[in-house]
C-alpha cells in the first residue's frame, strides 16, 4: 500500500504491507511540502503513479513514482536552487497550553534584529488544512522573492483546520472560535519576543474565514500588527445568519440567536461591533466582491467605513470592492490589479516605517 498523507500539514509518503507494517518512507523533494494525486493514485500502464508537488520554495511541478523501483522523482525542469533559504518548524505553547505550529521561512543568514518585515498567513476554520505553498494565498506574493528581500514568512497552523484531526477543528468552532484568533496572536507575540520583528513590521493576511481572522485580530489586538490585508471577510457576526448562506455558517460559528451565551460570545469578538472610537488600528486593506453571495460585500464595506472614521494618513484603511468579484480576489485582469494593489499597499506601508 502506497500512502500519501500529512504530518504537521506537510506531505508524507510511505510504503506499507497490507498488514500495516511500514516498509519504507518515500523521500519527497522537500521535507516541508504539499503533494496531490488522483484520489485512487492509479498505476499507469508503465507502472507509474503521477503526482504534483509544491513547497514554500518550489513552485508546483509534476512527479512520478516508479512502482517497481520504489522511487519518486520530479519531471521537467530541475528544482529551483533554494540553498540560501531556511524552512523550520517552530512548535509553541498557546496561552491555554495547547501546542501550535508555525513554519518560519527566512534567508539562512538572517539573524534576529527586531526589524525584519514578517508576512503572516492564517486561516483556522472549516477543517481546511493550511499546506505549504509557494505564494501567499491572499496577496499572491512569491515567498522566495519575499525572502530574497531579507524578509521572513510565517505560515501559521492554528486551531480550526484539519491538520491534527477533528478535535483540532472542533476546538475553534462555536464557543471555541476565539482559540483561532488567540493562536494567531500568540504566534505574532512569539515573533516579537524572539527578536525577529516589531509590531509595525508584522503584516497579517487572510481570506474568507481567514478574513474574519484578520478583522478580529485587528480589533482584539490593534497594537500588535502594523499592516493587515483582509480579503472577503465576515465582520458582522450577529447578522450573518440572514445572509444567503448564513445558515451554513452557523454550523461553524454558532447561532447568535440560539442562546444568550452564544450571542454574548459572538458579540465579544464580532469585528464590526468591537471597533472602538479613538483607537489606533493597523494600516488595513479590506477587499470584497460585489458579486459575492458567500460572504456578501456589506461585511467588508461596513467594517471599512467604520474603521475609516478614525483612520488618518499614518494609519489608512483602504476598501477595494471588485465590481465583478465573487468570493475571491477576482479573475483575469481584475485579479492581477487587485493583488498588485495589495502588494503595493504593503510596500508603501513598510517604506513609511523605515
Amino acid at each position: 500500500l502506497l500512502a500519501l498523507y500529512e504530518r504537521d500539514a506537510a506531505a508524507v509518503m510511505a510504503l506499507y504491507t497490507h498488514e500495516g507494517v511500514k516498509l519504507q518512507d518515500v523521500a519527497m523533494p522537500s521535507a516541508y511540502g504539499h503533494a496531490t494525486a488522483e484520489e485512487a493514485m492509479e498505476v499507469s500502464d508503465k507502472g507509474h503513479i503521477y503526482l504534483t508537488f509544491e513547497s514554500f520554495t518550489q513552485t508546483a511541478r509534476p512527479m512520478v513514482y516508479d512502482v517497481a523501483a520504489g522511487t519518486l522523482r520530479t519531471l521537467g525542469a530541475p528544482l529551483e536552487d533554494d540553498s540560501d533559504i531556511a524552512v523550520e518548524q517552530c512548535f509553541l505553547n498557546a496561552r491555554d497550553g495547547q501546542q501550535i505550529l508555525v513554519y518560519l521561512v527566512r534567508p539562512k543568514d538572517l539573524k534576529p534584529n527586531g526589524n525584519t518585515p514578517v508576512l503572516m498567513y492564517g486561516y483556522g476554520g472549516y477543517a481546511a488544512s493550511s499546506n505549504p505553498w509557494p505564494e501567499d494565498m491572499v496577496t499572491g506574493q512569491n515567498i522566495v522573492e519575499w525572502m530574497r528581500m531579507g524578509r521572513m514568512y510565517a505560515h501559521c497552523i492554528i486551531r480550526g483546520g484539519s491538520e491534527y484531526g477533528a478535535a483540532w477543528h472542533e476546538a475553534a468552532m462555536g464557543l471555541g472560535k476565539k482559540n483561532a484568533f488567540y493562536d494567531f496572536i500568540d504566534i505574532a507575540e512569539y515573533l516579537i519576543h524572539a527578536g525577529w520583528t516589531k509590531p509595525s513590521k508584522l503584516i497579517a493576511t487572510g481570506l474568507s474565514n481567514g478574513g474574519l481572522l484578520m478583522t478580529a485580530i485587528s480589533t482584539l489586538r490593534p497594537d500588535l500588527f502594523g499592516i493587515v490585508v483582509a480579503s472577503v471577510p465576515h465582520t458582522d457576526m450577529l447578522r450573518f445568519r440572514g445572509d444567503p448562506r448564513g445558515m451554513m455558517y452557523i454550523t461553524e460559528y454558532g447561532d447568535p440567536q440560539g442562546s444568550e451565551d452564544m450571542f454574548r460570545y459572538m458579540y465579544s469578538y464580532s469585528p464590526y461591533h468591537n471597533i472602538k472610537p479613538g483607537t489606533v488600528y493597523p494600516k488595513m486593506y479590506v477587499q470584497t466582491g460585489e458579486m459575492d453571495n458567500n460572504v456578501p460585500p456589506y461585511h467588508g464595506k461596513k467594517f471599512a467605513v467604520r474603521m475609516q472614521h478614525d483612520a488618518d494618513e499614518q494609519h489608512p484603511v483602504l476598501l477595494q470592492v471588485l465590481a465583478h468579484g465573487s468570493h475571491d480576489r477576482g479573475v483575469g485582469d481584475e485579479y492581477y490589479q487587485n493583488i498588485a494593489q495589495m502588494q503595493t499597499f504593503i510596500e508603501i506601508c513598510l517604506a513609511e516605517e523605515e
